[in-house]
């Protein structure tokens, strides 16, 4: 029978300032880009804290190896030595990810091995891996730099002999200033807190421009996927 009792989670980002410096999403201001991934860095820290599981940050000091597959590769197995059965990773840049959907990746762990939840842009939130999934998994083999991200870890996961489900839901990741303002458009549809929509309403615009809070205040009032849930400390 399938054991898989022994879940953790693996918060996988950079540091803000250096993340600032490798993907700057506001060109030239390195002010808003720390504020914005120092945001998004906590935010998902405070969502792993708040779910049932153990979970480990793994951050820019901490990752071993030579390229973002070792280091990705390396964090896995640092959690997974500790005796864990399943381990679920999420990182800092799609800020729809929240304790709903690492209980989804869990659930899924009944049947599967490798559980994904990909971006528009064939990226993926979240990657969740067996222990019997992780020692066939080739990280080295994945295009990670590629636009299609999920569809490399599917054809591997097949290849190798190891169960594969995507998700449901679709969500955008941030990796661009484009990317940001077309997450802002569609902001009321996202499990977001209203907190987390005026911080990043504000920094997008830099608060010198006519924001328009009470319009973004009303999208929420009428809309079933909003949720109170108490913002990060900034």
């Amino acid at each position: 029978m399938r054991q898989i009792s022994k879940i953790a989670l693996l918060v996988f980002v950079r540091d803000a300032r250096q993340e600032a410096l490798v993907k700057p999403i506001f060109k030239g201001d390195d002010r808003r880009n720390e504020q914005l991934y120092t945001f998004l860095n906590k935010r998902i820290i405070n969502e792993a804290k708040s779910s049932s599981y153990d979970y480990y940050v793994i951050s820019s000091k901490d990752q071993v190896g030579t390229d973002f597959a070792d280091r990705f590769k390396n964090a896995f197995k640092a959690i997974f030595e500790l005796g864990y059965d399943a381990v679920i990773s999420v990182g800092n840049d799609v800020p729809q990810v929240n304790r709903k959907t690492i209980e989804e990746v869990s659930s899924a762990f009944s049947d599967k091995d490798v559980v994904i939840g990909k971006t528009s842009k064939n990226g993926a939130y979240t990657l969740g891996l067996t222990k019997y999934a992780f020692t066939k998994c080739d990280f080295e083999a994945v295009d990670w730099s590629s636009k299609n991200v999920a569809r490399s870890i599917k054809e591997r996961a097949i290849d190798q002999g190891s169960s594969y489900i995507e998700l449901d839901k679709v969500y955008y990741e941030i990796n661009s200033h484009d990317d940001l303002k077309l997450f802002i458009k569609s902001i009321s549809h996202c499990n977001i807190t209203f907190q987390g929509v005026l911080f990043l309403v504000g920094l997008f615009y830099d608060q010198r421009k006519d924001i328009h809070f009470q319009d973004v205040r009303n999208s929420f009032y009428f809309t079933t996927s909003f949720e109170i849930r108490g913002s990060p400390l900034l």
